[in-house]
């Protein structure tokens, strides 16, 4: 059977075509680096590594997640350093009022002291992240916990008669199974075993000392048992965030834990990652060459089925 100059040229042409494409293909390999630059390339391996790509992503997310939560932690340990700080000087003051020979003057003169100590507390609950969201009112960051006026140590309460105005605890998912409790609402730290908040105690012990005896109206002995009273509480509060500090620590640790196990196992998915995806250099300009060499061939071939020099095609 005869073949026609057409279909001669028309298989040719075909040819040519496939080779260039098979050029292409191999260029690209060469040039991306990449193994598989279609899913035809490798169906099993292409779908394996979009899986590894995507548990690539995630844990990802997952890391940066736990990031975020250890500076939040972080913040959360200092800002409770300096709170005890402050609650521990409250405490040295009151122990000193407890001194019966104490003046109406010399109280005072504490008091002012534990205001100022207040004033501290007062700042510390309202702590902000680097993003501009206060650190201890839960989910309700756009809000301070407190509304608070220091000169007349008074807190505005909600419309359901709370004095905490932020939102419930924030948890992190830090990796496919594990969800972690954040950092502390401002209601769960500053209190008392009792729930007492610490920032009404304190309220109550500057009350006391302000509070005059020398006209005879109130007795020293009434004052004191105010601050001996007022002591015990102060001292459950700063119990309690011993504790909050503790688990922050805890946390903390848990997350460092998990960033380990992260930094092995991310070495271990990359190498698989590149296994499948990565081209062998070597080959692939190998590849590439032959390829080369065969788009060449066929544009020779059709070159002369056509009559045409090499240089037209080119």
């Amino acid at each position: 059977m005869r073949i026609s100059s057409s279909l001669l040229q028309s298989r040719s042409l075909a040819g040519m075509q496939k080779q260039q494409t098979t050029m292409e293909e191999a260029y690209t390999k060469v040039i991306t680096n990449q193994r598989i630059t279609n899913p035809s390339d490798d169906a099993y391996g292409s779908a394996r590594l979009v899986g590894l790509d995507n548990e690539m992503s995630k844990n990802g997310q997952y890391s940066s997640t736990r990031t975020e939560m250890n500076n939040q932690l972080k913040l959360q340990e200092t800002a409770l350093s300096s709170a005890t700080d402050a609650l521990q000087d409250v405490r040295t003051r009151v122990v000193q009022a407890l001194n019966g020979t104490l003046t109406d003057e010399d109280r005072s003169a504490l008091a002012k002291n534990l205001r100022g100590d207040y004033e501290t507390l007062s700042s510390v609950a309202s702590t902000r992240d680097g993003s501009g969201n206060y650190l201890f009112s839960g989910y309700k960051s756009d809000q301070p916990p407190y509304n608070i006026d220091e000169s007349t140590m008074t807190i505005t309460q909600t419309a359901s008669g709370q004095d905490y105005q932020g939102g419930d605890r924030m948890s992190y998912r830090v990796d496919a199974s594990r969800t972690v409790s954040g950092v502390v609402t401002a209601d769960s730290a500053f209190k008392t075993s009792d729930g007492e908040n610490l920032f009404n105690v304190i309220k109550d012990m500057v009350n006391a000392l302000e509070t005059p005896t020398e006209d005879g109206t109130t007795s020293v002995s009434s004052i004191q048992d105010t601050l001996s009273a007022g002591l015990k509480k102060l001292d459950s509060g700063m119990d309690n965030i011993s504790i909050v500090r503790a688990e922050g620590g805890t946390r903390m640790n848990e997350i460092s834990a998990l960033d380990t196990q992260w930094a092995d196992n991310k070495v271990n998915l990359q190498d698989s990652i590149d296994k499948l995806g990565v081209t062998d250099m070597a080959e692939a300009i190998s590849n590439y060459s032959l390829s080369q060499v065969g788009y060449e061939a066929a544009i020779r071939s059709y070159a002369m089925l056509n009559g045409t020099s090499l240089m037209d095609l080119l």
